[in-house]
């Protein structure tokens, strides 16, 4: 019990933004066709903000990456099965898109780190460790191939135009930011401990914290009721990938390849949550289906 209640009290957070949302909607204080521009916004500003931020700070040490790379691994074996379960559930372009997605990236930076402090607490291993599964195992593929994903799915999801996507996804603020971030990292160079650099820095994780409530304000303003029979297949799929299947397959291989028990249970742990918000962003800003991403998110979160 001492773990639920830290946890229930978590996602009553994110409920009650995104009830805000929900009422500012229908007050007409928020409007529908806002939600472009916030995910533009997020995008092109809180994003690219956040990964720098974070990716400057981050000091690698190449003995940690086992459990990034493991989490990497189940990632990509999810895109590919829920690519194949949802193409042969015959799902459209978008929809199918929308289920890849988040069949694949859950919200680690956020509820991950949340439910790691409590099940270790006063442990700073196992949040370093969580740190470098969220940043490097969940962060660095949400941010480079997520995008690259949705512009895909966005566009029709034809196999002919995803070499543009990539090509597409160089241009973009994200990658700047990561070029930037991993490059700053590596030379070393000072961060905010720095006073000229301070106020950069400090700027840069205002603008971060912009991400995670407006990215709920957008799966708000996408949210209706749902057509229990549009959404319960799509919704079925990442339930059993996101939630069983990926955390099932986490353990297996940390176990195989003998990591620690407590990088066993934090793989586990952030392999199991539910989709990241991030994915109706990203689905948001190049034309794939927002709406029935809300509605996995919010079906999966309460599942999970």
């Amino acid at each position: 019990m001492h773990i639920f209640q830290p946890l229930f009290s978590s996602i009553v957070v994110i409920a009650i933004i995104a009830l805000v949302g929900l009422a500012a909607r229908q007050a007409g204080v928020l409007k529908k066709e806002w939600s472009g521009s916030l995910s533009r916004l997020i995008f092109d500003v809180g994003i690219p903000a956040m990964i720098f931020v974070n990716l400057a700070r981050v000091i690698v040490d190449v003995s940690s990456l086992e459990g990034p790379a493991i989490l990497v691994a189940v990632e990509l074996t999810m895109i590919a099965a829920a690519w194949i379960i949802g193409a042969r559930a015959r799902l459209s372009g978008t929809a199918l898109g929308a289920v890849v997605l988040c069949s694949a990236f859950g919200t680690s930076a956020t509820l991950g780190y949340s439910i790691v402090s409590i099940v270790f607490p006063d442990n700073p291993e196992a949040m370093l460790e969580a740190v470098l599964i969220s940043e490097l195992g969940v962060a660095l593929l949400i941010f480079t191939l997520g995008p690259v994903l949705a512009m895909h799915f966005g566009s029709g999801g034809t196999a002919h135009n995803i070499g543009q996507s990539v090509l597409a996804f160089f241009k973009t603020p994200i990658f700047i930011a990561l070029a930037a971030g991993l490059l700053w990292s590596v030379l070393g160079l000072p961060a905010e401990e720095n006073s000229v650099l301070r106020p950069f820095f400090k700027a840069g994780e205002v603008l971060a914290g912009l991400v995670v409530p407006l990215s709920i304000l957008v799966i708000s303003l996408n949210l209706k009721l749902p057509n229990l029979k549009r959404y319960l297949r799509p919704l079925a799929i990442v339930a059993a990938l996101k939630l069983l299947a990926g955390p099932i397959l986490a353990g297996v291989l940390a176990t195989v390849f003998g990591l620690p028990e407590i990088w066993r249970e934090e793989l586990v742990i952030m392999a199991g949550l539910p989709p990241a918000v991030l994915n109706v962003v990203y689905l948001q800003r190049h034309g794939g289906d927002a709406e029935l991403a809300s509605v996995i998110t919010a079906g999966a979160s309460v599942l999970s």
